[in-house]
């Protein structure tokens, strides 16, 4: 029973039935009783009781002739997670059942501790083998914790747990993955304390959306990734196990060296996560690790879900959370701690955070490089599409930051009485700092508290982490979780169910609303208190591919969905707003893709084949992405067209303009015969001026490209560097134009 991967026609009305099945299970086990995981140390998971037989029997009886799903796929998907369910209770019998154990110590100057994770730890179902049943992941604790931490307690390392994943096949559970640690980093690297802290991670594969389990471990020489995953065929799969390594500067594959671009690519280009879950913590409670956004116990939460219901079809999808930026910081994070590393700052590796600075959606990753105390400094990144930006860093030496209702954050630096206070925002792209207060404390009073200066609401202090990074982008995308599950009931979503989805204050009623596409063409919205969930939009083009983009103008936030083909340059885009409690589109469905680049602009991307002239043979090629940008009046959008200067215009127009032309003409070699023209100056009706130019080849061929600038308040052009190929015009969209008002 293996899927087709290019092509899900049908399946959506099998998952419907899926649905009912599994939505009936649960009602069956809706009497028993069902223990909560208490918040003691140990706090045991709910045993759990198997489904009566007759629930498959009813569900079968509602199946009329011509259903997809024929009484034989009933029996198998019964025996399949009916083995589930006895593989788990042999676990659990054998192990305990999962419970978390925390120890705590005091020292007379801070509260220390640990906490970890014991028994039948962790229980999923994700698509591993790309079958039509999920496949049963579970992590257990052997029982022997063989690592001591800092104060000397007992504690577990990565040895201590195993990782399994079953699939059911020819009617008998089949072992697919038997791995004997999960991923771990130490907390201090010091020969005296074996202080692992221990985790497991599973990401979406982008290709087959199967899952890829992921095991990290560091050793002396260099870090660690294993990755166990199915490499799937049309009626077949292959299991795969790659091991990526790093050793003193060099990078391996399964042994065979390879660059470093294609390992950081290998171990961290994932934008979906499917399941994280912390094991266990070597010197914090749990109360400690709430304050960096880790909450162990949802582990064990979703692990009693899955064992009293363990329909996947519920539970899953509920567990995956994604972001186009998760991969974009995991890797910018891979080469950070590759270049302290590189530049000798020892065991100070560096601890990050996510917080979003400017309130766009989008968390900013913020990295404390940390050298030394005194000397170490912070820096903050923000992500641009799945580009990421480094918008700035400042000076974070003996400093707390604190992050309040007025957005950006507070740096309070003090040391041997001098102090100094700052405020970072984040404006676009750039990291702007202001400091507002410095001087000497008054011996015996202290530093002046941030309520002399306006910032008593910045009260919640912003603590970074040092573990992984996966682990804080799991758990900061699991606040959509209620509005997620009542999308879910409301459209009978399963994981056989492709949808993405985002969850913003559309209208700024301090609620988040819920929209998200579904099966390819449905848009679906659910109000912020889940009284309205509904289909509001149906895409007009059906594609292979969606993506979701929230845009900012000014005063307001909408959606844009946009539609694609993988290859061509088929690519429409609408854009939806909340008003009034309704989704009403702005756009309908017009040719090209948006998105926000970070800078304040709304940017229309339009794509063609037209970069590049044969003269052979008369036709134009190269595929080539052309950008014009939108305006939002309150009411429509409309394009920023352009006005067309001759060059005589354009050097009485900006100061630097003869400058920037010269740049242009001498910007490439040009062989006997070849010539560079420019052809056409276009200004934007936002500043946005772009040249256009012709390579003439001697044979007949064009090369078709343009140069983008930038102009500021004095007339001053910026940027331009990199070379667009294509053909520009005076307006690229179908929608009404703005044009520019130029100086005379």
């Amino acid at each position: 029973m293996y899927k087709n991967n290019d092509k899900k026609s049908g399946r959506g009305y099998r998952s419907f039935w899926l649905s009912l099945i599994m939505a009936l299970i649960l009602l069956s086990a809706c009497g028993q009783s069902k223990e909560t995981v208490d918040e003691s140390s140990q706090s045991d998971i709910s045993s759990f009781q198997s489904t009566e037989e007759d629930v498959f029997e009813d569900a079968s009886a509602m199946l009329s002739a011509g259903d997809s799903l024929d009484e034989e796929e009933v029996l198998f998907y019964e025996n399949a997670y009916e083995a589930y369910r006895e593989k788990c209770q042999e676990l659990s019998e054998k192990y305990g059942n999962g419970r978390i154990v925390e120890h705590t110590v005091d020292t007379g100057r801070w509260e220390s501790g640990c906490c970890y994770m014991s028994g039948l730890c962790f229980v999923d179902l994700i698509d591993f083998n790309g079958s039509e049943v999920k496949d049963l992941l579970v992590v257990y604790s052997q029982g022997e914790n063989t690592g001591v931490n800092s104060q000397g307690m007992e504690i577990p390392q990565a040895g201590n747990y195993c990782v399994e994943v079953w699939t059911y096949e020819e009617g008998r559970l089949k072992l697919l993955v038997s791995a004997d640690h999960v991923s771990s980093y130490p907390a201090y690297r010091n020969s005296s304390w074996d202080t692992d802290n221990c985790f497991l991670t599973v990401y979406e594969s982008e290709y087959d959306k199967t899952a890829v389990i992921q095991i990290y471990e560091e050793r002396p020489e260099g870090e660690v990734f294993t990755n166990y995953y199915c490499s799937i065929h049309y009626d077949s799969y292959e299991l795969q196990c790659d091991i990526y390594s790093s050793e003193n500067g060099k990078f391996y594959k399964n042994g065979e060296e390879i660059d470093w671009p294609y390992y950081c690519y290998r171990v961290c280009d994932y934008d979906t996560i499917l399941a994280g879950v912390q094991l266990s913590s070597s010197e914090y409670g749990r109360d400690r690790l709430a304050k960096f956004g880790v909450d162990m116990s949802y582990g064990l939460v979703r692990s009693e879900e899955n064992m009293q219901g363990l329909s996947g079809e519920t539970f899953q999808s509920m567990m995956k959370v994604s972001g186009e930026y998760f991969g974009a910081y995991m890797r910018t994070l891979l080469e950070i701690r590759r270049d302290t590393v590189e530049e000798g700052f020892g065991s100070r590796e560096p601890e990050f955070t996510l917080y979003d600075m400017d309130g766009n959606g989008v968390p900013e990753l913020i990295v404390n490089i940390a050298p030394n105390e005194a000397g170490s400094s912070c820096q903050v990144y923000t992500c641009v599409r799945d580009r990421v930006v480094q918008c700035g860093e400042g000076a974070s030496g003996h400093s707390t930051f604190y992050k309040g209702p007025g957005g950006g954050l507070v740096r309070t630096e003090g040391h041997m009485d001098i102090y100094s206070y700052e405020k970072w925002d984040l404006q676009g792209t750039e990291l702007v700092i202001t400091e507002f207060a410095e001087g000497t404390a008054e011996h015996q009073v202290g530093y002046p508290p941030l309520d002399d200066y306006g910032y008593q609401a910045y009260d919640s202090e912003v603590w970074f982490w040092s573990g992984d990074l996966s682990t804080l982008l799991y758990m900061s995308g699991l606040d959509a979780q209620e509005s997620l599950q009542k999308f879910e009931e409301a459209v009978s979503a399963t994981a056989d169910t492709d949808y993405q989805y985002v969850y913003e204050d559309l209208d700024h009623d301090g609620e988040k609303e819920f929209v998200a596409v579904v099966e390819g063409r449905e848009v679906w919205y659910c109000s912020g208190d889940s009284s309205q969930c509904e289909m509001v939009y149906m895409i007009g083009q059906k594609l292979e591919r969606y993506k979701l983009k929230i845009l900012r103008p000014e005063g307001e936030t909408h959606v844009a969905v946009n539609a694609y083909n993988t290859f061509g340059n088929y690519h429409y885009y609408s854009i939806l707003a909340l008003k009034e409690g309704k989704i009403e589109s702005l756009v309908s469905d017009n040719i090209g893709y948006v998105y926000g680049n970070g800078d304040g602009d709304i940017v229309l991307e339009i794509q063609n084949y037209d970069g590049h002239y044969e003269a052979e043979w008369g036709i134009y090629t190269t595929h080539t992405w052309k950008d014009t940008y939108l305006y939002y009046d309150g009411k429509k959008y409309r394009e920023y067209a352009a006005a067309v200067l001759t060059e005589e215009e354009f050097l009485k127009l900006y100061d630097n303009g003869t400058e920037v032309l010269d740049k242009i003409r001498q910007s490439r070699k040009l062989a006997e015969g070849e010539s560079l023209e420019i052809t056409s100056i276009f200004v934007r009706g936002n500043g946005i001026v772009q040249i256009q130019c012709e390579h003439r080849y001697a044979n007949g061929d064009i090369a078709f490209f343009y140069y983008e600038l930038k102009s500021d308040e004095n007339n001053k052009l910026s940027g331009g560097e990199e070379l667009n190929y294509g053909q520009m015009y005076v307006q690229l969209s179908g929608l009404e134009a703005v044009y520019p008002v130029l100086p005379r």
